[in-house]
């Protein structure tokens, strides 16, 4: 669907005239976090190979990284600050999908989420396993 609707979202975004966020103004997505709370070592968790995000949940590969929170209890707050943690945007783009009302009986992986879809570097960028979501 995506790639029907990539002309169109182009066309929409730039008539905008929004201000675009350069790379060097991009952000962490977890609030009070950085790229040490992302798993793993070197990258090794980000898997290209085998991945199409149009092939739904049928795919192999995890071209993405997993950030974690500081959370034993796994109540999903911080146990530094015994609050939920913000999730931002890393950059600018537009929301083309979500969903906000998600439960454990969906056959869907991920939970709660939210596609950004960043025009000017054809990125899509994925948030996921959400607790509440605010637009």
């Amino acid at each position: 669907m995506l790639q029907k609707i990539f002309p169109e979202l182009q066309t929409s975004y730039k008539s905008l005239k929004l201000n675009e966020a350069k790379k060097e103004k991009w952000i962490f997505p977890v609030e009070g976090y950085s790229s040490n709370a992302i798993g793993g070592t070197r990258g090794e968790g980000y898997i290209p190979k085998g991945y199409d995000y149009f092939d739904g949940n049928k795919h192999g590969g995890h071209p993405a990284h997993d950030i974690f929170i500081y959370d034993k209890n796994q109540d999903s707050k911080d146990d530094r600050t015994g609050q939920f943690v913000n999730i931002l945007s890393v950059s600018s783009g537009i929301v083309v999908a979500l969903e906000k009302d998600w439960d454990n009986a969906s056959p869907l992986r991920g939970g709660k989420y939210i596609y950004i879809f960043m025009i000017q570097m054809i990125m899509l960028f994925f948030i996921m396993q959400i607790i509440m979501l605010f637009l």
